[in-house]
């Protein structure tokens, strides 16, 4: 759940206790991008292979998929493969 406060003062929304998602080409080939990230929940989104020979269509084809995804951020304590007791 995202928490958001608002200064009345000064009229600002402040991001509390959640990171934001940020976007992150991690691949490319031939200096055309194939394969990006979500920073926050580790999807991965490929670029459509007919945009492989336009690096600004292929960007824009893995660009909208980030912005539709919702994130399903894992929490690291549960999936830590640690038994009770031990640390991760």
């Amino acid at each position: 759940m995202l928490q958001l406060e608002f200064r009345q003062e000064s009229n600002r929304v402040r991001n509390l206790g959640m990171a934001k998602r940020k976007f992150r080409i991690v691949k490319r080939e031939n200096n055309i991008p194939v394969l990006g990230v979500c920073e926050y929940c580790h999807a991965e989104f490929a670029a459509d292979p007919e945009t492989i020979g336009r690096p600004q269509d292929a960007h824009a084809h893995i660009q909208k998929q980030f912005i539709a995804h919702k994130c399903k951020r894992l929490d690291a304590s549960k999936n830590c493969g640690a038994g009770v007791g031990e640390g991760c």
